[in-house]
């Protein structure tokens, strides 16, 4: 099943629990509503009626026995049709009284029920004197005392079987629950079309989300989405969009870096098959001279092939560290003193600001492969005469090594472009002596082993700044 319909009916299906409890909750506080709005009326019937049955007891000398002539029946009917009238004064013969008298030697429990529940009258010690009291006497009853002089004299008591105990009361019953089941039925029709389309806007998005899932898995790495939405979803396909573009400039960078390996294994074999077709054709002579050059392209060759085994290993994670605390100023002092003569040769100056004993957890190896790397780039990329300075100071909790060299520079757009693998510029910093570009590549990888980052950005000197920052070593570290 779709999940457009999982989730109209998960809606219909809440909808249809929240209509059906409303509608038992309605009908139950109209049943009590109800049941209460007519034990009022009952009360006040009784209440009505008790004052007429006080005064003609009062009447009769304090006494119940009058109630033998009167036809309640009759009284009860009146009542219901026009409402209480009094009774005639104390004296009055049966035939004047309003309602006829009773047969002579008829029985003096005469039934008072021909339209309400069942009425009885008690006297003041609970015994019966008129009406037929239902099987079921436990059933909530209403009772109304009948006081003179403040004295209770007797009690009226009836039974109100419920809202159906006359028919216009059941007429109105029966109303109201068929309109409470009208009213049910439209709401379910209502929720199950708003259901649908609730539904269905929802899923819109998510439609978009599957849609640019699947171009990506097509390999067409344009994805955008033209709804802007501010939610979990909108915020799903803002990944989207930056995941489609990272898989394309990965795309780009691995098509040019097949390119630019490609290019970069090609020059120096071009170069050794043209001296070798020189040779052969007997244009060259083959002596030391030769030689020399077939060893040169040989050793960029070698160059370019370890630099590219080393970085594949950065990459996967394969290479080794062993984190010891070492001396930062002695590593730097080892390996400057081992480049000085190269710098010297390339008619540049080199000078080393390190004016403290600097320490640091580091895997010596590769620290002193990230400053031959750094050095060795610096040298390639400064025109003579220039210069290269190197400072190691720290910064709070932090180690900070700068490496600065004299023009050519490179633009601020294209820093962050130079930790590329075989990242090419058009500038005069492309001009090179040896390497493949994976140099500053390796060195970011090392740098954030040590878990610590690099950057570049244009130096003081008309150059490139080279600024690293590592954790220094604390007295409580292993």
């Amino acid at each position: 099943m779709k999940i457009t319909r999982k989730l109209f009916f998960t809606l219909l299906g809440v909808t249809t629990c929240v209509v059906v409890a409303n509608l038992a909750l309605a009908r139950w506080s109209f049943q009590q509503g109800f049941l209460d709005f007519i034990g009022g009326i009952e009360q006040q019937r009784l209440s009505e009626l008790g004052e007429q049955l006080t005064r003609e007891y009062e009447w009769s000398d304090n006494n119940w026995k009058f109630v033998e002539t009167l036809d309640f029946e009759q009284l009860l009917r009146e009542q219901a049709r026009a409402g209480m009238r009094p009774l005639p004064p104390h004296g009055a013969s049966g035939s004047q009284r309003a309602f006829k008298g009773r047969p002579p030697g008829s029985p003096a429990r005469v039934k008072l029920r021909t339209m309400g529940p069942p009425t009885v009258l008690y006297d003041q010690v609970g015994q019966l004197i008129a009406g037929i009291p239902p099987n079921n006497q436990d059933s909530p009853s209403i009772r109304v005392p009948l006081l003179s002089n403040d004295i209770q004299v007797g009690e009226l008591r009836s039974w109100p079987a419920g809202p159906s105990y006359t028919p216009l009361a059941s007429q109105f019953s029966r109303q109201q629950l068929w309109a409470s089941l009208m009213i049910g039925l439209l709401s379910l029709a209502a929720a199950s079309a708003i259901s649908w389309l609730v539904a269905k806007a929802l899923l819109r998005p998510v439609k978009e989300v599957l849609r640019g899932v699947s171009e990506l898995s097509k390999g067409n790495y344009q994805v955008s989405f033209t709804e802007s939405r501010h939610d979990e979803l909108g915020q799903l396909m803002s990944n989207i969009a930056a995941l489609s573009k990272t898989l394309d400039k990965n795309r780009t960078a691995k098509q040019r870096w097949f390119a630019d390996i490609s290019h970069e294994l090609r020059t120096p074999l071009t170069v050794l098959k043209g001296e070798i077709d020189v040779l052969k054709a007997g244009i060259r002579p083959f002596d030391a001279k030769q030689l020399a050059s077939f060893e040169q392209e040989i050793d960029l060759l070698a160059h370019l092939i370890d630099d590219l085994y080393q970085l594949s290993l950065s990459d996967m994670g394969a290479l080794r560290y062993r984190f010891e605390k070492q001396s930062l100023t002695d590593i730097v002092a080892g390996v400057t003193g081992s480049i000085k003569r190269q710098v010297a040769n390339k008619g540049l100056t080199f000078s080393l600001n390190c004016k403290e004993d600097i320490w640091a957890s580091v895997d010596k190896p590769r620290i002193e492969q990230l400053f031959l790397n750094l050095f060795a780039n610096s040298m390639a990329y400064t025109d003579s005469p220039g210069t290269i300075q190197l400072e190691v100071s720290t910064l709070d909790n932090l180690v900070q090594i700068t490496i600065d060299d004299s023009s050519p520079g490179v633009p601020v757009a294209e820093c962050d472009l130079l930790f590329d693998p075989l990242y090419r510029q058009d500038s005069s910093r492309e001009r090179r002596s040896s390497g493949a570009g994976l140099g500053l590549t390796i060195c970011k990888n090392i740098v954030e082993a040590h878990g610590g980052r690099i950057v570049a950005a244009p130096s003081k000197l008309g150059g490139v700044q080279m600024s690293i920052l590592i954790n220094a070593y604390q007295g409580n570290q292993p």
